[in-house]
């Protein structure tokens, strides 16, 4: 077992600041801004490809009722 902490000692100086030239809070803001760009950029790309595929999905439906009006009035 140890024993009792002792009273601790005086303070010391504050230690030395870091190096130059480190990314703030500003720079971290522009590029998350550029991220959530291209984020916004994807988005709107799959809207635009989900928004065809519905088109091609409406074209194919009518395409397959004219075809089966067709084979119905074949037989």
């Amino acid at each position: 077992m140890t024993g009792p902490i002792g009273r601790r000692g005086s303070i010391g100086k504050p230690g030395k600041h870091g190096p130059e030239g480190l990314n703030g809070p500003a720079q971290q803001n522009d590029l998350l801004d550029r991220v959530m760009t291209h984020f916004d950029d994807v988005y709107r790309q799959l809207d635009i490809q989900m928004t065809r595929m519905g088109q091609i999905q409406a074209q194919l439906d009518a395409l397959a009722a004219t075809v089966n009006a067709n084979s119905r009035n074949d037989s």
